[in-house]
């Protein structure tokens, strides 16, 4: 098939991709070609061209991981990219066009209101944006240079190394590859981030045996560099891609690696409000769950993690701003509580902490797991249910190989009882795909997310937003309302796909990057979606944000641009599809105000997941009791935060790590 598509495109002048080129076909390279010549020509002052940054041959290698359902949606986008032109003057292909004509076109699509052509114009800058902001003469360039400091731990990593550069009690590809492995445990857990992981060390520190099943690697960020493009293809679930289907894409990462995604995030802890667990008392019929059950919990978890507020040495410059903000409007901002003892503001916690200083599962609950004598086989794939007389009795797992994810081996376990902590996507999805008897029809049901937008501010001075905490002080004003307000940064490859404009435009943002600063708000909407199974192992999501959420939204919005305006911001970007891209008066304020948005307007993230497990009382619209027993399965029990019925307060976290550890006591006391 791919020779017989060369050979067509051949034929009407395409010419081949260059030697080093794998994965993109004539015509998905040319459009790459004619896009990036664009953006980020030969000849613009003081900036690399895509030729130096390596950009296209960035995309191919990135393209060669993409699962095949987003592989034939990418080179749909190319397709239709190059087709399109042919169909108004003066007809002609994309790549034949020149360069003025190529970004008028994508303007375009940019600034109008039809969302396809939006959705198009954003996929294609993300997808060029992240391979050009990755490089590092292009980080030099807008002043996000590597920091010595943030390259020398802080403290030596807890696990014992071998002498071949394995770790003690963590079996990694290598080991596993080619060999069927049967083990028997008193518990086996599926996943290892904040609730697997937190579980296994609980029931190892009983005495219990403990081997924990996970389906990503085991990732060392001191070994690996800050390249967001290639982190996104090592490290998460569909290489970041990861997007509901409905009435706006709804942007959800989750990682895929020893740790889960505690390695990526923030560190963020938070205790959830009595007001939450009521909720679910009286509208789910959880028993058992609240501040006072939960407290003793919490106290252990931020104990074990060395969870303390942000010191203000750390929050950069963008955390005074935000404070500044937050005064100027009248409320109050405060220092967000996180795990990272001796943090220098690197900002790099997307990467994973080169430093050590971030206490994400690997460095903090896994070491002490293993301590304790339970054992991690990364690389594993959970699949099977292993069912007998009624009750899970195992699980199977399929070993993978990392990079291209092929099937290399298996490992069985066998236990007393099964735990899976394999989070929102996973666990449903491996529910769906086993024949349990009785199972609940709430499996994948009831999803739903703190649906979030980012909105940049530019100050007259510089702010370096790659300087500190990557979230360290929010405001709790607004939590009334539903809607949380905090500072963000990720990296400017991530950041900026979310920008609008080609060319010159777009050169001109990313040049003001170092006098910008990003925050966001995160809502407790009321939308909810379904998750389903197909033929791969990957979700799939649906999700329409009712008409409700998307005002929660808007009004979050507003509320950003308050908070910058009152910071002392020259002007805000607030991205907003079909509205100005820049506003710097009053009058403009009080413009976007008015206007009515539409749910394809806002460029949507949902990083915090709940919901397709929820636990309730009633088998037929819940999936586990208030114990995280799986109804109508004996033995099996959930612990992520698919069984949170609805979403959190505030960040989940800390309330997944205390209702884990209530879980291990009830564990040890029944078993």
């Amino acid at each position: 098939m791919r020779s017989f598509l060369d050979r067509f495109l051949r034929l009407f002048g395409y010419a081949p991709p260059p030697q080093g080129c794998r994965e993109m076909n004539r015509l998905e390279w040319a459009v790459c070609k004619a896009v990036a010549e664009m953006m980020w020509p030969e000849k613009i002052e003081s900036w690399p061209s895509y030729r130096d940054a390596d950009a296209l041959q960035e995309i191919d290698d990135f393209l060669g991981g993409a699962i095949p359902r987003q592989r034939r949606l990418i080179a749909c986008l190319f397709w239709f990219t190059e087709l399109w032109p042919l169909l108004r003057p003066p007809f002609r292909r994309f790549t034949r066009l020149p360069v003025p004509a190529r970004q008028g076109l994508l303007d375009r699509w940019d600034r109008g209101r039809i969302f396809f052509f939006n959705l198009c114009a954003s996929s294609l800058r993300m997808l060029f944006n992240l391979a050009y902001l990755s490089h590092e003469k292009v980080k030099q360039r807008i002043g996000e240079a590597p920091r010595p400091d943030c390259r020398e731990p802080v403290a030596p990593r807890r696990l014992k190394r071998r002498g071949d550069g394995s770790f003690e009690g963590i079996l990694e590809f290598p080991a596993l590859q080619g060999k069927t492995i049967r083990e028997e445990a008193d518990f086996v857990v599926v996943g290892s981030g904040p609730g697997g992981a937190v579980a296994a060390r609980e029931l190892a520190e009983a005495g219990r045996s403990v081997i924990v099943l996970e389906e990503g690697p085991f990732h060392r960020p001191e070994e690996h560099g800050s390249h967001a493009m290639r982190t996104l293809k090592a490290l998460y679930c569909e290489q970041g891609l990861r997007h509901t289907r409905g009435n706006t894409p709804v942007r959800t990462m989750q990682a895929r690696a020893l740790g889960g995604t505690s390695l990526v995030n923030s560190a963020i802890y938070w205790r959830a409000p009595q007001w939450l667990f009521d909720k679910w008392r009286d509208q789910f019929g959880v028993e058992g769950l609240s501040r006072q059950a939960l407290d003793p919990h919490y106290e252990r978890a931020e104990r074990n993690a060395s969870v303390a507020p942000t010191e203000e040495a750390v929050w950069g410059r963008k955390g005074l701003l935000f404070r500044a903000g937050c005064l100027g409007v009248g409320v109050e901002s405060r220092p967000i509580n996180r795990a990272t003892p001796g943090c220098r503001g690197c900002s790099e916690c997307f990467y994973g902490c080169h430093i050590n200083a971030k206490q994400s599962m690997d460095r903090c609950y896994i070491p002490a797991a293993i301590e304790r004598g339970a054992r991690f086989y990364t690389s594993c794939r959970a699949e099977e249910l292993i069912i007998e007389n009624g009750r899970v009795a195992g699980v199977r797992a399929r070993v993978l190989e990392p990079a291209r994810r092929a099937a290399a081996g298996r490992v069985e376990v066998r236990a007393k009882a099964t735990i899976l902590a394999a989070g929102v996507m996973a666990s449903p999805l491996l529910l769906l795909k086993n024949d349990l008897p009785g199972r609940s029809p709430a499996v994948g049901r009831n999803l739903c997310f703190h649906n979030g937008i980012a909105v940049s501010g530019v100050f007259e001075k510089e702010v370096n937003p790659w300087v500190g905490a990557t979230q360290g002080c929010d405001t709790e004003a607004y939590i009334p309302e539903g809607i949380h307000m905090e500072v963000l940064w990720g990296n400017s490859a991530v950041l900026t796909a979310r920008a609008r404009g080609f060319g010159q435009p777009l050169r001109e943002l990313i040049s003001e990057l170092s006098r910008s600063a990003f925050w966001c708000i995160s809502i407790r909407g009321s939308s909810r979606g379904t998750l389903s199974a197909g033929r791969d192992w990957e979700p799939r999501l649906r999700f329409d944000l009712i008409e409700s959420d998307v005002r929660m939204l808007k009004r979050g919005l507003d509320l950003l641009v308050d908070h910058f305006f009152a910071a002392g911001a020259v002007k805000v970007r607030p991205g907003l599809a079909g509205f100005l891209t820049e506003i710097h008066t009053p009058a403009q304020v009080e413009e976007l105000k008015r206007l009515r948005a539409r749910a394809q307007d806002f460029m949507v993230g949902g990083n915090h997941a709940f919901g397709t497990c929820a636990m309730g009382a009633d088998p037929r619209t819940s999936v586990v009791d208030s114990h995280c027993a799986v109804h109508n399965a004996a033995d099996l029990y959930l612990c992520d935060t698919s069984i949170f019925p609805t979403q959190s307060a505030v960040n989940p976290q800390l309330t997944l790590m205390a209702m884990s550890s209530r879980l291990a006591e009830t564990l040890n006391a029944r078993y």
